[in-house]
């Protein structure tokens, strides 16, 4: 009888692509919990990084874009499974390891504890470069080339010169978007067809002493 629930449950998802556990449980009513969640993991199916795994979907339906995200509608998911293990491998193989902001940016949802429970079990490191927290690979060799990779970053920062234009653009969009980080800022900018770079709206912000402090 397994088999029988596991094709309806199988059948269901490529129908709908994305189901939650809700939807699956009116498929079959009569099914215990225990029951549909070890069918779930006999068909290997994925559960999403968001909605604290909430969405499910089978291993052959993702297309994984190059960093390994597939997103369908509001339910993210990743080839590396749960957001701990995802943080952990978006900041180990990164170039120049990852802030808080970047990784945020990059996964669209909130990762300040997931940042921290990761440094604190040793899973990362953590290191304070130019008043930020970069998150690091702990092997010391990665480590070491993913901070020199950084400070290369920085120094090419610092040596920007600053636009009047950007300036203005970048201050005014902070006035309109209080709060706001500079990846959000470079967000409104770029679809206000602002010609200017990441690189160029944080060293505004840096220069300027806008740098949202919500780094863990």
């Amino acid at each position: 009888m397994t088999n029988v629930f596991k094709e309806k449950i199988a059948d269901l998802i490529q129908k709908e692509t994305v189901v939650d556990f809700p939807a699956i449980k009116s498929l079959l009513p009569s099914r215990s919990r225990i029951s549909l969640v070890r069918d779930l993991q006999s068909l290997n199916c994925l559960s999403s990084y968001n909605h604290s795994g909430g969405y499910y979907t089978l291993p052959s339906i993702p297309v994984f874009d190059t960093i390994g995200i597939w997103r369908h509608r509001d339910a993210y998911f990743s080839r590396y499974g749960t957001l701990k293990e995802t943080s952990k491998q978006m900041v180990d193989r990164s170039l120049a390891g990852m802030t808080h902001e970047e990784l945020q940016q990059t996964l669209d949802v909130r990762v300040q504890n997931t940042l921290r429970d990761l440094v604190m079990n040793g899973l990362i490191g953590r290191d304070r470069i130019q008043g930020c927290y970069l998150y690091v690979n702990i092997e010391p060799q990665a480590r070491e080339q993913q901070i020199g990779k950084r400070m290369g970053m920085v120094a090419n920062d610092i040596a920007l010169e600053l636009n009047p234009y950007h300036i203005i653009e970048v201050l005014r969009a902070v006035i309109d978007n209080p709060g706001q980080s500079a990846f959000a800022i470079f967000g409104v900018l770029s679809q206000k067809h602002v010609k200017v770079s990441l690189d160029v709206v944080s060293k505004i912000f840096e220069t300027y002493g806008l740098c949202k402090k919500n780094s863990p």
